[in-house]
This record gives structure tokens, C-alpha cells and sequence, in this order.
């Protein structure tokens, strides 16, 4: 297997308006996106389709990454209260298997 470098992002406030401003026109967005570091040239982001049970939108929540089991944990955030709550999302069809060969 390739090493694979990715940088994962989930939620966050999305809509118009500027920085420090009141965000009542904006919605907490609850999809996830990643980018292909090493392809930087193309500067796509890839969304992520989620099927089943996952989190409602948020913002400041935490990602971890556990490369045992090759998923992403969300730990909390904001949704007009502050939550803390946990979720686990498997993504070693992007990364590939926890046993991927990095270096020879």
C-alpha cells in the first residue's frame, strides 16, 4: 500500500458574514470533507457521503485520528449549547487498512 496523507474536516458555521459579526443568517453544517495533501496541485475537496446514524451539525468539534482501526472519533462542539458527545467514523476506504506499508 501508498502512504496516504489526508487532511479531514467536519461542521463548522457556513452562510455570509463577516468575521466577529452576529451569524444569525448562517446554519452548523454536518457534512465532512478531506484533502488529498500530496495532490496538492488540485486543491479539490472530496466530500464524504455518510450513510446511516452521525452527528448533527457543529462547530469546534475535535477529530482524533486512531490508526489501529483506521477511523475518525468527533469529540464535541458547539450546536448552540456545548456537546460532548462522541462519534466514530470509519474512513480506511480513503486512507487505506490500518496494516498499509508507510516505509521501506
Amino acid at each position: 500500500a501508498i502512504p496516504s496523507w489526508k487532511f479531514f474536516v467536519f461542521g463548522g458555521s457556513v452562510g455570509q458574514f463577516a468575521e466577529g459579526e452576529n451569524r444569525t443568517l448562517s446554519r452548523l453544517s454536518d457534512e465532512i470533507f478531506y484533502l488529498d495533501v500530496p495532490n496538492i496541485k488540485e486543491m479539490k475537496w472530496n466530500n464524504i457521503p455518510i450513510k446511516g446514524n452521525f452527528p448533527k451539525g457543529r462547530e469546534n468539534g475535535t477529530l482524533f485520528w486512531d490508526g489501529n482501526d483506521s477511523r475518525l472519533i468527533l469529540f464535541g462542539g458547539w450546536a448552540n449549547t456545548w456537546l460532548s458527545d462522541s462519534w466514530s467514523l470509519k474512513v480506511n476506504l480513503i486512507t487505506g487498512p490500518p496494516y498499509a506499508i508507510y516505509d521501506v
